[in-house]
């Protein structure tokens, strides 16, 4: 799977799948920051995009609150990488 952060720059609402294997931290975050929709089938995919099409302000929240977020775990690594250095 790809780095969900990646789509921080696309002004979308981020939807995933049940295999994030690799990004179990963010994915942890994304949901409890209400960032992002994890789904499990195409059924819900399909529900939680119409959820979305039906309002507006809940999309807009979640854009913003996944912004915030990556802008969080970008002050982090920034932090990290200044103390290796």
């Amino acid at each position: 799977g790809h780095n969900p952060v990646e789509v921080r720059h696309h002004n979308c609402v981020l939807f995933f799948g049940p295999h994030m294997f690799n990004f179990l931290e963010i994915k942890e975050k994304i949901l409890e920051e209400n960032a992002g929709f994890e789904v499990g089938n195409s059924k819900e995919l399909s529900e939680k995009i119409q959820l979305i099409i039906d309002n507006k302000i809940l999309a807009k929240e979640m854009i913003g609150n996944f912004k915030q977020l990556c802008r969080k775990e970008s002050k982090k690594a920034m932090l990290v990488l200044k103390q290796i250095a």
